[in-house]
């Protein structure tokens, strides 16, 4: 029976020593998007950089020039660290022609100050063989500090259902 008792007391102190002891976490960013909606899914993938952080919403809504809603054509959001240490979304990346169910933002990768962002619900329009064949993007910054990119990666032989861009990694 005292050994019992003592078993149980040695248990239920280890227990209030190790709760002591426990370590706390706090956020360092809480990530926003202006125009953010509710099903966008910011932050569904994100990636970490000494001074970066970049959040994918692959099914974010965006707005086309027209005024019509372009529905889960996806975005990325970029934010950087200042020099005071607090952290400011300082761009909101797109596809360069967003198309619905595009998914940009699905597969992203940052490495130094290079992101590839992959969408991989991507439509070819010139044929319905190319359904969903997927793309990516490389965004680089330029000597002025702005987010640039050229022509979308795209795969040799577009396959429909192939969705190139799910899924991205960036190295030297």
């Amino acid at each position: 029976m005292l050994k019992k008792i003592l078993s149980s007391v040695i248990i239920i102190g280890l227990l209030i020593f190790q709760q002591a002891y426990s370590q706390t976490y706090h956020p360092f960013l809480t990530l926003n998007a202006p125009g953010r909606m509710l099903y966008d899914r910011l932050g569904f993938n994100c990636e970490l950089g000494e001074n970066l952080v970049i959040a994918g919403a692959p099914e974010g809504d965006l707005l086309a020039k027209d005024g019509t809603q372009i529905y889960d054509a996806g975005y990325v959001c970029v934010y950087e660290r200042l020099p005071r240490g607090d952290w400011k979304e300082t761009v909101k990346i797109t596809a360069p022609d967003a198309q619905e169910v595009g998914h940009f933002g699905q597969g992203i990768a940052l490495h130094k100050k290079n992101i590839l962002i992959g969408e991989p619900l991507h439509n070819f329009k010139d044929s319905t063989m190319h359904k969903q064949s997927g793309r990516a993007w490389l965004y680089y910054k330029d000597d002025f500090d702005n987010w640039r990119t050229s022509k979308p990666i795209v795969p040799q032989k577009p396959i429909a259902n192939s969705w190139f861009g799910f899924s991205v990694a960036l190295t030297d």
